[in-house]
């Protein structure tokens, strides 16, 4: 007879992954704040307006935080799929049916945490990543490709998926090099200012001021379609604002369920299916590898590979996060898209290399005797990461909207610091005060009742 499949227990979990997901969760934090108090149509977009300590914390959180802890969760994600993986061929058990229940439930928590608490929720897109690497685990148990099924080939394809955007903004940064000149920069630059100034003239008409006539009907389109979106974009902003400013609970709940529904009913919903597809499925690979390979089961025996991730990562990481977050600063970013992009290019490259840097830091950190003290803290709280997560979402509802605190756009920047350190230092506590007493978080406990479809035992 076959044994029967159940959650990990505590004397059976890998504390390292927990301590990771745990630290992971003050960098999830310190990015998303921002977004309760600001309009989600305008998410990863630096504040241009902050100055002193306000600038300074804006630009301290997009250096060092934004992109890199969501990556850190992409691999998590993917290791602890490796784990149940692993833990159902060893019970001799059917591994798709549950984790495609396990998945479900997910997308279904992601899609009610949307709606009813804030529209910037992650947890469904990692449900359907999983899918994604089910698929693929699947497809590599079929004759056809078993001999291609081991742990090397998720590692492959992961950083195949990760190169590949570089490599085209590569070929196509060489390509603009190669075929364009200084003259022909110096003359779409002047475009580009002639479309700008006539932008500023239809603003000045909509407000009945007068305007010049005869510009170049070239530029005149192309300033009356970016006038349109700018004045789509501005108006989408102010709703938000004011919903979430003066708004009732229900307000805002119906607001955000109309965005749900335009993303799930429009072709952009392809557009993010695909993002998640190649952003969270290539670091799911990547995490998969971690776990299936050994590295983190015994991460005493690959102490150089660390070092490697903790000496390269970081240093090659936040130079190019220093770059290219201070190009995308520059106000030529806003006209020259080769600039945009060259930035884009240079952030997005820093943010995998400091997340392999930060991983390779903390597992380093955990081998020493006051590392593990210090960050064991964490632990807790990573056991109930998606308890925690949601945790987050409530507490900052409360604050800022205006159903709530009414805080929306009161609190800049640096305050902002100040209540992620309150809510840290809460979690930390509440997350080992509630481990005592209980097998699970009160999410880890439903989401695991509803994969396994029985009731999972609560009390210790």
């Amino acid at each position: 007879m076959t044994a029967q499949l159940s959650p990990i227990q505590a004397g059976k979990r890998i504390d390292i992954l927990d301590i990771i997901r745990g630290f992971a969760l003050i960098g999830i934090s310190l990015m998303n704040i921002e977004w309760f108090s600001r309009p989600m149509a305008e998410l990863m977009q630096l504040d241009l307006a902050a100055t002193g300590a306000d600038h300074s914390a804006g630009w301290l959180v997009k250096t060092f935080v934004e992109g890199k802890f969501i990556k850190l969760f992409s691999l998590l994600f993917g290791m602890g799929f490796a784990l149940m993986l692993l833990k159902a061929k060893d019970a001799n058990r059917p591994f798709t049916a549950w984790f495609t229940r396990r998945m479900l439930v997910l997308f279904v928590l992601g899609l009610a945490h949307w709606v009813f608490l804030w529209g910037g929720d992650i947890l469904h897109g990692y449900a359907f990543a999983g899918l994604l690497l089910l698929g693929l685990v699947i497809a590599l148990q079929t004759p056809f490709l078993q001999r291609f099924n081991h742990p090397v080939t998720f590692l492959r394809i992961g950083l195949a998926m990760i190169l590949v955007p570089f490599a085209l903004s590569i070929y196509q940064g060489t390509v603009n090099g190669v075929t364009q000149d200084f003259t022909q920069m110096s003359a779409e630059w002047a475009q580009e200012e002639s479309v700008n100034a006539s932008v500023e003239r239809l603003r000045a008409k909509a407000l009945n001021s007068s305007t010049e006539q005869g510009q170049n009907y070239f530029i005149s389109l192309k300033a009356q379609h970016r006038f349109e979106d700018e004045k789509d974009a501005q108006a989408y902003v102010a709703q938000e604002r004011e919903i979430f400013t003066n708004g009732s609970y229900w307000q805002a709940t119906e607001f955000r369920l109309a965005e749900m529904l335009s993303y799930l009913t429009s072709p952009s919903l392809y557009t993010g299916l695909a993002y998640h597809g190649v952003f969270s499925l290539s670091l799911l690979l990547v995490g998969y590898w971690f776990i299936a390979a050994g590295v983190m089961r015994e991460p005493k025996k690959h102490l150089p590979l660390f070092k490697q991730m903790a000496i390269l990562g970081t240093s090659c990481g936040l130079v190019l996060n220093i770059v290219g977050v201070n190009l995308s600063l520059h106000p030529a970013i806003q006209n020259v898209d080769a600039v945009y992009f060259m930035a884009y290019t240079i952030s997005s490259l820093g943010e995998y290399m400091l997340s392999a840097g930060y991983l390779g830091l903390l597992v380093l950190a955990v081998q020493t005797d006051y590392g593990r003290t210090c960050l064991s803290w964490f632990a807790p709280m990573g056991r109930m990461a998606l308890t925690n997560y949601i945790m987050h979402s409530v507490i900052l509802v409360g604050v800022f909207h205006g159903y709530a605190g009414q805080m929306y756009g009161l609190i800049s920047r640096s305050p902002q610091m100040l209540i992620v350190a309150a809510i840290i230092l809460f979690q930390v506590i509440v997350s080992a005060l509630w481990l005592k007493a209980f097998r699970f978080g009160p999410l880890e406990w439903l989401w695991r009742s509803l994969t396994y479809l029985k009731v999972q035992p609560m009390k210790r």
